[in-house]
């Protein structure tokens, strides 16, 4: 699971039920939109790493970016 998940679902109860627009309300929404596109990137890249029919001078690269998706956290700090 996503570990933001607390901080982006528990707002769409608490605070966007109210009748004035928020900036904050979008901005969630535009991080879980880019939050769900790297996880299917990442998905992708996975299920393209396990083909067996994958040509051999495209799986160098390919693990660079599966690995650089599993630790982009800590690769990019946070």
């Amino acid at each position: 699971w996503d570990p933001c998940l607390p901080r982006s679902c528990v707002p769409l109860w608490v605070g966007a039920r109210g009748v004035e627009f928020d900036w904050k309300h979008l901005q969630m929404g535009l991080d879980s939109n880019i939050s769900l596109a790297r996880h299917v990137a990442a998905a992708a890249l996975l299920w393209a790493s396990g083909r067996h029919d994958l040509p051999p001078r495209m799986r160098l690269p390919l693990g660079g970016l599966l690995l650089a998706a599993a630790y982009e956290g800590f690769l990019l700090g946070y």
